[in-house]
């Protein structure tokens, strides 16, 4: 079966260098540029990071790059709570460009996260609606200067090992 697709290959290559010499030349070069450009893995796109909730349970999953932290705790069943996601959101590209997206910005603070460890310092910041979100639904005693809204952190590379606290849920969501 490679074999054939490989044939079918070269003779898309070699067809229209008969009718049409200049396009085949630039088929060929465009191949083989496209061919020496390294794939990334799985591996390069994946970090352990383990999340330990308020009763000390542990659990260590592994995490895409460019997944949200509540999108890994969700896929693995970890409770962090609902996401926050949907108010405007002011992310900041430059030190003269910040850009204004509605619909990405936090809009509840459930998902209240604590990063700790290698990585946690290497998170996206925080934007204005994060802030304000924590501190309304978050007594100052619980909240610390490495409270994030699960929803809102991407996960990168340099978060392979990081540790992820979920404190205890909202008094009034207790059982």
């Amino acid at each position: 079966m490679l074999r054939s697709a490989a044939t079918k290959l070269q003779r898309m290559v070699t067809a229209p260098q008969r009718r049409h010499p200049h396009l085949s030349n630039t088929l060929a070069s465009s191949m083989r540029t496209f061919s020496a450009v390294p794939v990334p893995t799985v591996a390069d796109v994946t970090v352990n990071i383990t999340f330990v909730d308020f009763e000390g349970n542990r659990q260590t999953v592994p995490a895409r790059v460019g997944q949200t932290l509540h999108e890994v705790a969700e896929m693995y069943d970890i409770e962090v709570g609902p996401a926050s996601v949907g108010g405007v959101y002011q992310r900041v590209n430059s030190d003269t460009w910040t850009e204004t997206l509605f619909g990405e910005g936090a809009t509840s603070g459930y998902d209240h996260v604590m990063l700790v460890g290698k990585g946690a310092d290497t998170a996206n910041m925080k934007c204005a609606s994060e802030y304000e979100m924590l501190e309304d639904y978050w007594d100052s005693e619980d909240i610390a200067e490495n409270s994030r809204l699960a929803s809102m952190v991407e996960v990168n590379p340099a978060m392979e090992g990081m540790t992820v606290f979920i404190p205890d849920a909202l008094p009034w969501e207790a059982p």
